[in-house]
Parts: structure tokens; C-alpha cells; sequence
């Protein structure tokens, strides 16, 4: 597990640079961790929405929202419908439902997100102030 915490972090920093070298990277570590971790570890599901994240910039929508889908799901099962990581897929799913110009669906994500988010990080929180804007 060492040796994937600096391709992890690597992937992160391309990513931020919003650079096409940071996807091989993601892809390698994601089958790592679900051969050593399995896919619904946690860490594979953080991957998987870090994934996502690359293919939204790519406007590869559909793609975004499966693994988006397949994060928000694992990890309410993981860590919880509280936790931050599925409180983050689950706002990632619902703007990239938005972006696919299907507003219900995004709205009933983001109701089923806003309060958890509000609970955890408080109601004036810039995350949570922006997803209550989006509504």
C-alpha cells in the first residue's frame, strides 16, 4: 500500500493542473486498489470519483456519472450517508446531472445531500452554501 500513496498524490497534482497525465495514473492506481483492496474499498471509491472528476472536464458526462454513481453508493455503504466522501460524490452526481440537463434528478440528489453536508460541516459553510445555491 506505501508505494500507491505517491502515485496517489502525483494523480492528485496533475489533476489539479488539470493535466491529461493525471488519468493513466488514476486508472493504474484504481486497478491496484481493487486487487489489493477491492472495488469497493474506500480508497478504489475515492479513486473512481476522482475519475469522474477528469471525465466531467472531458465532458465525458455519462462516463462521470456511473462512477459517480458507483462512489456515492459504496461509500454510503463504507463510511456512511454522512460521511464527506459520499456527501462529495453525491454533489459531484448531482451537477454532473445538471450539466446533462436533467435538473429533477440533480435537485432530488442535492436535497438528499444538502442536510447530511449542513449537519457535517455547517449550515455557512462555503460547500454547503454552494450546493444550496445550485438548488
Amino acid at each position: 500500500w506505501p508505494r500507491c500513496t505517491p502515485r496517489a498524490q502525483l494523480a492528485n497534482a496533475l489533476r489539479e493542473e488539470r493535466s491529461a497525465d493525471s488519468a493513466p495514473l488514476y486508472e493504474e492506481l484504481l486497478a491496484w486498489q481493487s486487487h489489493a483492496l477491492g472495488e469497493r474499498h474506500p480508497d478504489a471509491l475515492l479513486t473512481k470519483m476522482n475519475i469522474a472528476l477528469g471525465l466531467v472536464e472531458k465532458r465525458r458526462l455519462p462516463e462521470a456519472e456511473a462512477l459517480l454513481r458507483v462512489a456515492m453508493d459504496g461509500n454510503r455503504e463504507a463510511l456512511g450517508a454522512g460521511h464527506l466522501h459520499t456527501l462529495a460524490a453525491g454533489n459531484n452526481l448531482a451537477h454532473v446531472l445538471e450539466q446533462q440537463g436533467r435538473p429533477a434528478e440533480a435537485v432530488s440528489v442535492y436535497q438528499e445531500v444538502i442536510p447530511p453536508l449542513s449537519a457535517a460541516l455547517g449550515a455557512q459553510h462555503s460547500r454547503t452554501m454552494a450546493s444550496k445555491e445550485t438548488l
